[in-house]
Parts: structure tokens; C-alpha cells; sequence
């Protein structure tokens, strides 16, 4: 059977024989070390963001005589606002509340009662919110009318809005979905833009908001696959820099980063993690040394040789967002491993292929090694010897020769299994 053969899949371990990259800050950065507040002039998506911020209120329509005792019968039995809001029937959903002609009475309402209650007083947006929730109050709100009545509400509603939502709250009230395709996440940067105008004594910076609610790493993701939208790039752009700026600013390491945007955490979809992107753009703007060479250093200190070997030939990469980027780290390291003179034996324990036989056959390690031993003996050939020499540097010939006869009747190593049988029997021989 094969299970003298399978694959052990705990390798993303940290390797501390592995030091971290020697930092040195380039000179010519000249950002400001003050944190901006993101600002930027884009087409809204809707009407919502400048209603937010309507200077003028229209006045509410006036009570006929049944109306105003009508309001006073709810004071006189204290029913609260779900009541009225209910009782009026704006409860049954989005769908025409814009046209329930009932709106104006409940605003009155609302008014009403907090002329009697000044000390605790109720919003017309609450029911609202509660009811439908923030997305449908954005919904509610970006719906298109010409009727003056509704208009009239609207307003109100908007500017309740403006005046009750801080930006605080905009971030951790809605749920909001992380997708760089959802309007909202648009929406937001614009009232942002916006309240921090109206506003400048109370700036607000996105980053911050958003860092808060989902953390700096997956805000890097959101970045990353915002540059590839069109809607979101000039969005993105600006978070971006914020967020570079931030850590340029308080001087993080690349070994820091790495572990903010938690790709110490990616394995295998490590190429596959938008965020690796920020991390090497932050590596060329604060190092003197290449940037391929450091993220080496730090992603070599994490996973060791053994654990980035296997994410380079298992692990999914997305060309769109990294072209030749893996490819590149992997000739490097190789490259390194040559420069430095390292004889297939030592390459063989780097890739810790000398830890068991068990699943040595299919260990992805193994192509790495092989392709290592090639290069070798293209500039050296004297130097490399031949590979079941290097395995029984590690192994004795009786354990090998006994895991080669159960590989041997495994399809998928059989091939390699026979290859290694034949070496061997011919070194005995000797």
C-alpha cells in the first residue's frame, strides 16, 4: 500500500537558524509624517452623499384637524414610535413607503413627542434603522422622486442622518461586505471625503475606520483588487498610500508587515494573497536592497527552505496580480543556494528531505532538489554525485532498499522507485 509514501503536510513552521533581513531605510522619502485624512474629488454614485449634507430642510406638511387629534390620542395613551410606525403601516417594507401618504404624520409625530419629552428624545430615523436596517435607509434614501411631499421627508431623513451617523459608526454598524465591487464601500469614502470637509475640526481617516472594523490586512486585499477596478482605483490609490506612509512612519520592518498582513498565516495561498503585493511595494520604498531579496530573507525565516519550496511548486499563484514574482523568488533562492556553494548533500537537508523515508517519493521537495542537482552539474558536474550517492548519505541500503520495494508497486512513484533501484544495485556492486 501507500503508506510508507504519503506526504506530510505540517511544513509551515518558523525557522529561527534564519535571520531577519538587516534593514536600511532608503534617505530620499520625503512623505509628510503626519497621517493624511483621505480627500478626493470623484463622480458619486448616487444622490445620497450631497443630500446628506442638504443645507435646507424643507418644512413638514401641515396637520388637518383629525390628524392633530389624532396625534394627541397616541401622547394621551403614550404609544411609543414602533407603535405609530407600525399602526401607520410603514413597517411593510421599502416598496412604496415613498408614497404612503401616511409619512408626513408620522414625522409629526415624532415632533410632537419630542417637544413633550426634551430630555429624551427620539429620532425619525431610528424606526427606520431598525426596522430595515442601514442598507435599506442608503436604499430608501437613494431612490429617485420628483413628489415635493416626499422630497420633504427626505430631506429630513438625510439631514437626521448627516447629523446622527458618525463616521465611526458608518464602519461598525452595517456589516459591510469587503468586496471591492460593493458601492457601499465607494459610498463611504465619499461621505468621508465629504464630512471631513464640512467638518474639518473632526477629520476622519478611512484607514483608520477600516483598519478598525477589519484589520490592515485584509484593507491591503481590499486595496490590492481595487487597483484592478476602475470604480476603485483612485480609492484605493489613496488607502494605499496611507497605509505605506503609516508603517514608513513608525519605521516597520519588513518581518512586521509580513505578519500584519498575515501572510506568516497564508501557506500554500501565499502567491495567491493580494496583500503580498502591499508588502513588496513597502519593501521598495523603504529598503536599499532589492526587494525580491529581502521578502527571501523574511518568507525563508517563516516557512524555511523546506516550507517556500513546497508553496512554489504546490501552492496557487495569481499571475494577474503578481506576474513573475514567485518565479522570480524561486531563481533567486536557487541562485543563492549556488552562490553560496551549497553541495547537493547540504540542499538535500535544507529542503529537510533527510527527515524519513516516509513519503520521500512524493515529497514535492524532491523535484526541487533534482532541478537544484541539474544546475549544479552544469557549472560543476565533477561536484555532483550521483543522487542515490546523497540519499544513502542519509539513509542505510537496508531501509532503502525496503521502502524502494513497496514504492515500486505504487503508480505514482514506481517510475522514480525503479530509477533509484538500479542506482543502487549498482553501487553495491562496486
Amino acid at each position: 500500500m501507500e503508506a510508507n509514501v504519503g506526504l506530510p503536510v505540517d511544513f509551515l513552521r518558523n525557522n529561527p537558524r534564519d535571520a531577519a533581513p538587516t534593514r536600511k531605510l532608503r534617505s530620499d522619502r520625503t512623505e509628510d509624517s503626519e497621517q493624511r485624512a483621505i480627500s478626493f474629488n470623484a463622480p458619486t454614485p448616487s444622490k445620497f452623499v450631497e443630500w446628506l449634507f442638504s443645507p435646507k430642510v424643507a418644512a413638514a406638511k401641515k396637520l388637518n384637524l383629525a390628524e392633530k387629534i389624532r396625534i394627541e390620542k397616541w401622547m394621551y395613551k403614550q404609544k411609543n414610535s414602533e407603535y405609530v410606525f407600525n399602526k401607520l403601516g410603514l413597517s411593510g417594507g421599502l416598496d412604496g413607503i415613498l408614497t404612503n401618504p401616511k409619512l408626513h404624520l408620522y414625522a409629526a409625530y415624532i415632533d410632537r413627542f419630542n417637544k413633550q419629552h426634551s430630555t429624551n428624545k427620539v429620532s425619525m430615523l431610528d424606526m427606520f434603522t431598525t426596522t430595515y436596517g442601514t442598507d435599506g435607509v442608503i436604499k430608501l434614501l437613494g431612490m429617485g422622486t420628483s413628489d415635493a411631499t416626499t422630497m420633504k421627508f427626505t430631506s429630513r431623513l438625510r439631514t437626521e442622518l448627516a447629523t446622527s451617523w458618525g463616521a465611526y459608526k458608518i464602519f461598525t454598524t452595517p456589516p459591510m461586505n469587503k468586496e471591492v465591487t460593493n458601492s457601499k464601500l465607494y459610498l463611504y469614502a465619499r461621505y468621508l471625503d465629504i464630512f471631513n470637509k464640512e467638518k474639518p475640526k473632526e477629520q476622519v481617516s478611512m484607514l483608520d475606520m477600516l483598519s478598525k472594523t477589519y484589520g490592515e490586512d485584509d484593507v491591503a486585499k481590499m486595496v490590492e483588487l481595487g487597483l484592478k477596478n476602475p470604480k476603485m482605483e483612485k480609492v484605493s490609490s489613496l488607502l494605499r498610500g496611507d497605509l505605506l506612509g503609516k508603517w514608513h512612519n513608525s519605521e516597520e520592518p519588513a518581518e512586521n508587515v509580513f505578519k500584519i498582513l498575515k501572510l506568516d498565516e497564508a501557506g500554500y495561498d501565499l502567491f495567491a494573497s493580494p496583500q503580498l503585493n502591499t508588502w513588496y511595494v513597502h519593501i521598495k520604498s523603504s529598503y536599499d536592497r532589492a526587494p525580491e531579496d529581502v521578502m527571501l530573507d523574511v518568507l525563508v525565516g517563516h516557512y524555511g527552505y523546506d516550507g517556500l519550496s513546497k508553496i512554489f511548486i504546490l501552492g496557487e499563484q495569481r499571475i494577474d496580480l503578481f506576474k513573475k514574482l514567485p518565479m522570480d523568488l524561486e531563481n533567486i533562492m536557487v541562485k543563492r543556494w549556488l552562490t553560496e556553494s551549497k553541495s547537493s548533500n547540504q540542499v538535500f537537508e535544507l529542503l529537510k528531505l533527510n527527515r524519513g523515508l516516509d513519503g520521500l517519493l512524493i515529497n514535492p521537495n524532491l523535484r526541487m532538489w533534482e532541478s537544484y542537482r541539474m544546475k549544479l552539474s552544469s557549472q560543476t558536474p565533477e561536484k555532483v554525485p550521483p543522487a542515490i550517492s546523497t540519499v544513502l548519505t542519509f539513509y542505510g541500503v537496508k531501509d532503502l532498499s525496503a521502502m524502494l520495494e513497496k514504492a515500486i508497486n505504487v503508480p505514482a512513484t514506481a517510475s522514480i522507485a525503479a530509477k533509484w533501484q538500479h542506482e543502487l544495485a549498482n553501487k553495491i556492486k562496486r
